[in-house]
């Protein structure tokens, strides 16, 4: 079983240097260094230069979403579109066939424009 310590010494080899471009990971392990208290939430701010908004921003998407709700170009799907609980999202916007107003043949599955 593994002590505190080194739970506490590979969250600090996994956080990432300041500076460094923001990637889900890297959000990840802050989020998980402030959790197990090896880095204060005033550390991270200050060392990170975030605001606690931005930092509890991070959290809320992580809880709600995980590890890939904290990614960038991913967040305003995430923030506006709650999780669906469906295995296979977006299949109520699918067509099995159709055909459209003008007589064209649409493709089968293509996506409907709402």
């Amino acid at each position: 079983m593994a002590t505190q310590t080194s739970i506490s010494a590979r969250v600090i080899d996994q956080l990432p240097l300041p500076g460094q471009r923001w990637v889900a990971s890297r959000k990840a392990a802050v989020i998980e260094a402030v959790r197990v208290g090896t880095l204060s939430l005033e550390e991270a701010c200050r060392r990170y230069e975030l605001c606690p908004d931005e930092f509890n921003s991070w959290v809320a998407a992580r809880d709600k979403h995980g590890v890939p709700g904290l990614r960038t170009t991913r967040f305003q799907i995430y923030r506006d579109n709650p999780r669906r609980p469906s295995a296979a999202p977006g299949l109520g916007e699918r067509i099995a066939a159709s055909s459209s107003a003008d007589g064209v043949e649409a493709p089968v599955g293509m996506l409907i424009n709402a």
